[in-house]
């Protein structure tokens, strides 16, 4: 609604939050985005640090990636370090479809 598209986290369609709901009352769960049902406990916590640092991130997939998003405010420098060189983990298999291969 603010018309930042770039912050917009696109669904993979892998059903998990359905799974969820559907089997037994649980809180929503989300592949892509951690925070979903949370939001305000997500943006309490969080507060920029008062100078920039280096951050260490090991895995370079959805954890991750959302560990980067929130630790690494602008001119902060973060490195990835994992077992692959492509960052994504499971949610680069996730997004081909069955019929296709990698």
């Amino acid at each position: 609604m603010a018309g930042k598209v770039e912050d917009i986290r696109k669904c993979l369609t892998c059903q998990r939050c359905l799974e969820i709901v559907t089997q037994e009352w649980k809180p929503i769960n989300c592949t892509v985005n951690p925070s979903v049902g949370m939001e305000r406990e997500f943006e309490s916590r969080l507060k920029p640090a008062n100078k920039k640092k280096r951050v260490l991130v090991v895995g370079g997939g959805p954890g991750g990636m959302e560990s980067a998003h929130h630790s690494c405010p602008e001119g902060t420098r973060c490195n990835f370090v994992g077992g692959s060189e492509k960052l994504g983990g499971q949610l680069n298999l996730a997004s081909v479809p069955p019929e296709r291969k990698i």
